[in-house]
């Protein structure tokens, strides 16, 4: 009963009903979103990090280079 869209416009009000009821007896499948966006902001949060890291490691780097320039 109504395997695409289109049939829809077909059915009956009863028919229609009982579709909806046995589509929503099932439980539905879990979505774990907050995993998702808890992942991408621990990981985004990471990149910020690193990066400020790796321009940290170049200014000590550079400040280490010139204090040995001039001694």
């Amino acid at each position: 009963m109504a395997e695409n869209v289109a049939e829809l416009d077909t059915l009956s009000q009863k028919q229609l009903w009982n579709l909806l009821v046995k589509t929503s007896a099932n439980t539905p499948d879990k979505i774990e979103v907050a995993q998702n966006l808890a992942d991408g902001l621990i990981t985004g949060i990471k990149d910020v990090v690193d990066l400020q890291k790796k321009e940290l490691d170049k200014a000590q780097a550079k400040k280490e280079e010139n204090n040995q320039e001039t001694t």
